[in-house]
C-alpha cells in the first residue's frame, strides 16, 4: 500500500499556523518553528514520518471543515451587556463575557487569547469567571493555540461542556483535528482582519517600556477610556504611568488597522466568507448608527450571528442578560467586511518585515507609521468631534443609498 502524502509546505500562505497537524501525529515527528518574521510553520522531521496522511487531512487549509447543523438562515442581533461593569472590560457589546458565562455556570470550560506576564498571546483554559478577565478584550496579535486541541478533546471526552473561541481558522483548525461533532462543543469565532507576529509585538512592547522607562505591567489594544467607536486608544501601565495612545499614532497598531503586517495566509484568508466556519460569529458592530441609530451606545455594542443549530441553542441562556434587536447578515457586514473576504494585500507587506532583526525597532518601526496621505486623512478625522462624524457618516450612507 503507498505511502499517503505528508505535509511538503510549499508556500507560506498555505498555512495558518493552527498547530492541527502537530497535534494529530501520531509519531509526533512534527514541530512548529518561526521565520524571521516571527510566524510558526511546521517541519517534519522525515526519520520519524510514517506516511500516515493524518497531517494532510485534518488540516483545515487543505480541507474546510463541514458544519452539520448549519442553518439555512443567519440569525444576527446587535447585542449589548446590561452589566455596565463587565460591558466597559469587553471590547465591544460583551457577548463573549455573556456566553462564556454562561458555560462556565454549567461547569464547563472556556478558551480563549489571554497575554501572559510577558505579553505573549497564547490561548488558555478557564474554568470560573474570576479568571475570565485574561480573555477579555481584543489581541491584535498572532496567538499561540499550544495543545489546547488536545486538552479540549480530553475536556469533551468526560462530558464537559466545553466553549472554543478564536479566529476562523483556530476554529477550524480545532474542527479539523477532533474529526467529528461534539454536542457539548459550542466554537465562537471573532471576526478576523488579520494577525500580526508575536515577534513583532514584543519588539514593540519592549521599545514601549524602554520609553517609558520602566516596564509596562499591563497593556490594552481597545481602552474606552473615551467611548466605544474606532478612536480607540491603547492603554499601557507602569509602576508609576499610564499611558494612553490613539491608534494612529501608535506604529504598531497603525499598521495593523491598515493590513501591513498580517500573516501570508490572512491575505487569501479562506474563512472570510459568509460561509462561516464557527458556530457563532461575533464582533463590533460597526455603522450601528447608520441601521439603528437609537441603539447606538458609546460603551459599545456587538454584532452576533448564529450560524448553526448548536449555536443557536444557547441563546436563550444569554438573553435576560443583555439588551438586544434583530439584524440581518448584511448590516452587520456592511462594516465588517471580512464577513465576506480577506484583507487586500498591500504592496508594501513584501518587505515589511525586512530589517526587523537588523536595526533597532525605533528605527524599523518608521516604517510602520502613518505615511503621505494616510497620515493626512487620519488627522482630519481624528479633529472632528464623534457626533459630527457619525452625522457625516448617515448622510453618505442616505446620498449613495446604501440599502
Amino acid at each position: 500500500m503507498p505511502n499517503k502524502p505528508h505535509l511538503n509546505l510549499k508556500r507560506k500562505e498555505d498555512c495558518c499556523g493552527c498547530r492541527s497537524c502537530e497535534q494529530i501525529c501520531p509519531r509526533q515527528c512534527i514541530s512548529m518553528q518561526e521565520d524571521f518574521e516571527g510566524f510558526r510553520y511546521p517541519v517534519v522531521d522525515e526519520d520519524k514520518c510514517i506516511h500516515c496522511g493524518l497531517c494532510v487531512s485534518r488540516c483545515p487549509m487543505e480541507n474546510f471543515p463541514a458544519l452539520d447543523d448549519r442553518l439555512k438562515n443567519k440569525i444576527v442581533y446587535a447585542a449589548r451587556l446590561k452589566d455596565d461593569n463587565a460591558l466597559l472590560r469587553s471590547s465591544s457589546g460583551g457577548m463573549f463575557t455573556a456566553i462564556a458565562c454562561s458555560i462556565l455556570k454549567d461547569n464547563g470550560a472556556v478558551f480563549g487569547c489571554a497575554l501572559d506576564e510577558n505579553f505573549v498571546a497564547r490561548h488558555i483554559c478557564v474554568e470560573n469567571e474570576a479568571e475570565l478577565d485574561k480573555l477579555r478584550g481584543s489581541k491584535y496579535v498572532a496567538s499561540d493555540t499550544n495543545s489546547t486541541y488536545s486538552k479540549v478533546k480530553n475536556l469533551l471526552n468526560e462530558n464537559r461542556k466545553v466553549l472554543y473561541t478564536g479566529c476562523g481558522c483556530q476554529i477550524a483548525g480545532l474542527r479539523k483535528f477532533l474529526g467529528k461533532d461534539y454536542d457539548n462543543l459550542l466554537t465562537m469565532e471573532i471576526i478576523c482582519h488579520g494577525t500580526p507576529s508575536q515577534k513583532l509585538f514584543s519588539k514593540h512592547i519592549e521599545a514601549l517600556s524602554q520609553k517609558l522607562g520602566e516596564k509596562i505591567e499591563s497593556y490594552e489594544f481597545r481602552n474606552k477610556q473615551d467611548g466605544w467607536g474606532l478612536n480607540y486608544k491603547t492603554k499601557a501601565v507602569t509602576k508609576t504611568k499610564t499611558i494612553f495612545c490613539h491608534a494612529d499614532k501608535d506604529p504598531y497598531y497603525a499598521s495593523f488597522l491598515r493590513g501591513k503586517i498580517y500573516r501570508p495566509c490572512c491575505y487569501e484568508c479562506h474563512f472570510a466568507t459568509p460561509d462561516r466556519v464557527a458556530d457563532i460569529t461575533v464582533g463590533d458592530f460597526w455603522g450601528i448608527e447608520l441601521f439603528h441609530p437609537s441603539f447606538y451606545d458609546r460603551h459599545g455594542i456587538s454584532g452576533i450571528m448564529f450560524n448553526t443549530v448548536s449555536g443557536q441553542k444557547i441563546w436563550d441562556s444569554i438573553r435576560n442578560n443583555i439588551e438586544y434587536l434583530p439584524s440581518n447578515f448584511d448590516e452587520f457586514s456592511h462594516r465588517n467586511g471580512n464577513l465576506k473576504h480577506p484583507t487586500k494585500k498591500p504592496t508594501c507587506r513584501e518587505k515589511i518585515y525586512e530589517g526587523i532583526d537588523d536595526v533597532p525597532y525605533t528605527i524599523f518601526s518608521k516604517k510602520l507609521q502613518l505615511h503621505g496621505k494616510e497620515k493626512l486623512i487620519s488627522t482630519i478625522k481624528n479633529v472632528l468631534p464623534k457626533s459630527i462624524r457619525i452625522m457625516i457618516n448617515r448622510v453618505v450612507f442616505k446620498v449613495k443609498g446604501i440599502k
